[in-house]
């Protein structure tokens, strides 16, 4: 009996005993597991109970244990290594880490730079030399094109250059849209020329008239044609110039009326006799001079020709 006494009591003090070693967790699906945490109960897959003298059931994951769980897991030695990394701190803890990890920042206030007055775009404009430069190209540039559209219209070249320069693109643009003034030819011009000296020419006949003696003998011969004069500033000396007013001048054989003319054409080289032009380029003009009995070419520029006179051989 007391034999039977004795191993009630060891049976017992066993079982209470291995009650008291046995632990509960918690998973996050609010289940529980109880067990005794063995030599084989820990590894990478998760944990195994010990159920009594054998292990039961099925490892259950470490990733499926609560926070509380893992805290009272983590202070058992195998099973550390494996969930050091899944366990979080305390909330108190965590805030307490944010707040030193936080650094404050002191922002100091800084000496701000004031932004220059804008002035004026036209007078800054007007201040750079180098867009003063180019303001004076472009009025030159446009006073030399009222030059070339005088030339092209024939109009007086200081009229429209006088325009182009008071108004600049805009007169150039009047002037280069109104219609060219007609040219006259050689016969007008020698027309106007007589028109415009015949009341002179008649006041002297008739003050000669009234001084000469009335037995003097009137003078007799042929009637030699009047000397056309054409001079720089009157008149542009161009290409166009020579076609238009010299057109018969530049036949190979002279006509009745020009075989007894002669081309007078003052230069700052000097002056020069011709019968003819030989022919004429964009910027000179080529008159052919008698030289005892041939003839010789010489290129005269247009801007050297002061004057050109077509008279007479006798004049």
């Amino acid at each position: 009996m007391r034999r039977l006494i004795l191993s009630w009591l060891a049976l017992t003090l066993s079982a209470v005993i291995v009650f008291a070693a046995a632990e509960t967790y918690t998973l996050n699906d609010g289940s529980t597991v109880t067990g005794e945490i063995g030599t084989s109960s820990c590894n990478q897959d998760g944990l195994l109970l010990k159920q009594g003298a054998g292990y039961g059931g099925k490892r259950v994951a470490w990733s499926k244990f609560t926070q509380d769980s893992l805290r009272k897991l983590v202070e058992v030695k195998e099973a550390a290594k494996y969930i050091e990394h899944l366990v979080e701190p305390p909330t108190e803890e965590r805030v307490r880490e944010r707040k030193v990890s936080v650094a404050k920042i002191d922002i100091k206030p800084v000496e701000r730079l004031q932004r220059p007055m804008g002035g004026s775009a036209i007078l800054g404009f007007l201040k750079n030399p180098v867009c003063l430069l180019f303001l004076v190209l472009i009025y030159g540039a446009n006073v030399y094109a009222g030059y070339e559209v005088a030339i092209f219209k024939n109009r007086p070249a200081a009229v429209v250059c006088g325009i182009a320069a008071a108004a600049p693109v805009i007169g150039l643009g009047v002037m280069a849209l109104i219609p060219a003034a007609p040219v006259k030819t050689q016969e007008e011009r020698q027309a106007e020329e007589l028109a415009e000296n015949a009341p002179a020419v008649e006041e002297a006949a008739a003050a000669e008239a009234t001084e000469a003696a009335p037995l003097e003998a009137v003078p007799t011969g042929p009637v030699l044609p009047p000397t056309i004069s054409f001079l720089r500033g009157q008149t542009t000396f161009n290409r166009r110039f020579f076609e238009t007013k010299f057109a018969p001048y530049f036949r190979p054989a002279l006509g009745e009326a020009e075989v007894d003319m002669r081309l007078v054409l003052l230069t700052h080289r000097g002056d020069y006799v011709g019968t003819r032009f030989s022919k004429i380029g964009p910027a000179e003009i080529y008159l052919q001079v008698p030289k005892g009995d041939a003839y010789t070419e010489i290129m005269i520029p247009f801007n050297d020709i002061r004057e050109v006179h077509l008279k007479h051989k006798d004049a």
